[in-house]
């Protein structure tokens, strides 16, 4: 089972939705940067302008691989689910 964190971003004083966007891909970089091998997270986030409308989402999932897990996917890569 993977965690599953949504988070709402409202930017403030932010010069464009095109900064806002960015801010929110970095957001997720940094939820990811730090975790540990093998872990498995699905991450959501939603920008919201200062009327509380959303005006972008976007979700992440990340699953790494041990090598532990590799090669009990056998030699051919098997399936990731």
């Amino acid at each position: 089972m993977m965690d599953v964190i949504l988070i709402w971003l409202t930017p403030l004083n932010t010069p464009s939705d095109i900064v806002a966007v960015k801010d929110a891909h970095r957001a997720l970089a940094e939820l990811v940067a730090d975790l540990p091998a093998g872990a498995r997270a699905e991450y959501r986030i939603a920008v919201e302008d200062a009327a509380g409308t959303i005006i972008y989402q976007a979700s992440l999932t990340f699953r790494g691989e041990t090598a532990a897990d590799i090669k009990a996917r056998g030699v051919d890569g098997g399936s990731t689910k």
